[in-house]
């Protein structure tokens, strides 16, 4: 049963397409609408000779039309019925009468428009290629009747196309272009000033032009020696001046649109620091921090800016920017209490934050991506830092963020602790940098490694950011090999354990040694003045075969016999490798 639906289906869609492949539109092609348009419809891009499928009429002489409602909707014609707003070709006729005088035409389309006032045999507008939705325009002085031709094609995409005719007057100015946003150092230069559309006279007589300047749109000022149709203003612009270019003819005196010229210098030097805030030097263009720097913008440390949205300018100190493709570069001091923190950026495109002024980044998501946050965890900060975050704008939403939380404050700063052998003692000496908290520090030593006791207590500064010296004599250890390591607590009773030190005894070794050697069921080593924490034995291709921790005895049984490396290691971190024979 599903076969003979599906053949039934199938044979459907083809017949319907042959249906409309071979219709065939009736009637002459030649007739022109009075004051309407009759709109012959054809198959095919930019064909208006051949596989004609009828017409149908548009009753207003302005309109603006998708012909059925958005891309691949279907459209009746007088012959044909379900014809497809795609790959075709419309040719639109009307006869008009226009009063005499200068009238704006305005025409649009996609994909290709052209208009023709007689005929067909030439155009007065004409954008006929493949593209999106757009628009052109001209002014012109119509007098009498017209037989007008619009025609449109449509490749893919939407099928918009529309016509818009409006009477101006007697004259129009014309139009000049365009406005210009300048931002750079020294004497701004615009570009010229180009005549879009000749002033336009119903008395037709050639116009007198003269341009003309004002610094408020109110009073003009006539510029000598400017009676052209074009204008190349000189050097030297500075702020916002407007300019306008003047016809006149019989008598009458008319005015085209105003130009907006903007001289601008950028604000700021691109290197000052912000001071515990973020000063941002923006740049127009992506990824580009050397050229067309435009000004500054200001963030709080912690910020989440999105810049207005994905259109539109930015404002700075200097220069507006197009919000579509810039960069910026953000700059802070800023002084962080002793602690370990996570900071976090954001970025929609790309984004990376420096601590040492550019010269490393310690986050680094400079590509472009959608709008996501990457974190740098556990970092240890600890006074001033010359942040640079750079962040630039691709495509898409523009929006960038920075971040920090302290995750824990370390309460002592240590400059050095060093322990050395003084007369009948060993002094302990050490230096903070800075301590926040700290209420005392206890002396712990040992001698094995794993018993410490706590041979005396100092108090300490409370919050200082000042350098202080303590010192300790321990006179209960001559002559031995001991280690020492400072209990720091906190007022709150939180403590943290330094590094550990070591004063070595009076007849210790440098270099380990192991025995017997040769050895074959056992071998134990020993390092004076030191506590060994690991030993590990390797046979000479590098394969460990013993392993042993807190002990200086290795079990050497079933071991082949022959050379092997021992290497040690003490309670500071520090390795020794030795040469060991079994038989």
């Amino acid at each position: 049963m599903k076969s003979k639906h599906l053949i039934f289906s199938l044979f459907m869609v083809l017949g319907h397409y042959q249906g409309y492949s071979q219709c065939t539109g009736t009637g002459n092609q030649t007739d022109y609408g009075s004051g309407n348009w009759i709109a012959y419809v054809y198959d095919g891009t930019q064909n208006y000779t051949t596989d004609f499928r009828g017409r149908y009429s548009i009753t207003t002489s302005n309109f603006d039309t998708d012909i059925c409602g958005g891309n691949n909707c279907t459209f009746d014609t007088n012959s044909c019925t379900d014809i497809l707003a795609e790959t075709i070709s419309i040719r639109l006729k009307m006869n008009e009468t226009y009063t005499r005088g200068i009238y704006r035409i305005t025409i649009g389309g996609d994909d290709g428009v052209r208009l023709s006032l007689d005929g067909g045999s030439s155009f007065v507008l004409s954008d006929f290629s493949t593209h999106a939705y757009r628009e052109s325009y001209t002014e012109i002085l119509l007098d009498g009747n017209y037989n007008l031709v619009f025609d449109y094609f449509e490749a893919s995409g939407g099928n918009r196309f529309s016509i818009q005719i409006d009477y101006l007057g007697d004259q129009s100015g014309g139009e000049i272009g365009s406005d210009q946003d300048i931002c750079q150092f020294g004497a701004v230069d615009p570009d010229p000033f180009t005549s879009n559309i000749t002033a336009q006279f119903i008395s037709e007589l050639a116009p007198v032009y003269l341009w003309q300047t004002s610094v408020d749109e109110v009073t003009w000022s006539d510029i000598p020696l400017s009676n052209t149709e074009n204008y190349d203003a000189p050097a030297g612009v500075s702020g916002t001046l407007y300019y306008r270019r003047s016809a006149e003819s019989g008598g009458v005196t008319v005015y085209s649109n105003t130009l907006t010229i903007k001289g601008q210098e950028p604000a700021g030097d691109e290197v000052t620091y912000g001071d515990e805030s973020w000063i941002g030097y923006v740049y127009d263009g992506q990824d580009d921090f050397m050229t067309d720097y435009r000004g500054e913008i200001f963030e709080t440390d912690i910020f989440d800016e999105s810049f207005g949205g994905a259109d539109g300018a930015i404002n700075t100190t200097g220069c507006d920017v197009d919000a579509t493709s810039f960069s910026v570069r953000f700059k802070m001091r800023k002084t962080f209490e002793h602690g370990e923190y996570t900071l976090t950026i954001g970025g929609d495109d790309g984004v990376r934050l420096s601590l040492d002024g550019g010269a490393t980044y310690i986050i680094d998501d400079y590509s472009n991506h959608g709008y996501r946050t990457v974190d740098a965890v556990n970092v240890e900060l600890n006074g001033a830092y010359d942040m640079v975050l750079e962040y630039y704008e691709g495509s898409g939403e523009n929006r960038v963020s920075f971040q920090y939380a302290i995750e824990t404050s370390l309460p002592v700063t240590y400059l050095f602790m060093k322990a050395s052998t003084e007369g009948n003692g060993n002094l302990i000496q050490w230096a903070t940098a800075s301590e926040t908290n700290n209420d005392y520090f206890e002396l712990e030593r040992t001698i094995d490694g794993d018993n410490w006791d706590v041979i005396a207590v100092i108090a300490g500064h409370g919050n200082s950011s000042s350098t202080i010296t303590y010192e300790y004599m321990d006179s209960g250890s001559a002559g031995l090999s001991v280690y020492y390591r400072l209990r720091q607590v906190d007022y709150d009773g939180k403590y943290e354990y330094s590094d550990i030190i070591s004063v070595k005894g009076e007849h210790n070794r440098e270099e380990p040694v192991c025995y017997p050697n040769p050895a074959m069921d056992q071998v134990r080593v020993n390092w004076d003045g030191h506590i060994v924490k690991e030993i590990v034995l390797y046979d000479l291709t590098g394969d460990r075969v013993r392993y042993a921790a807190s002990t200086t005895d290795v079990d050497l049984v079933g071991l082949d016999s022959g050379y092997y490396l021992v290497q040690v290691l003490n309670a500071m971190g520090q390795t020794n490798t030795l040469r060991l024979l079994v038989r």
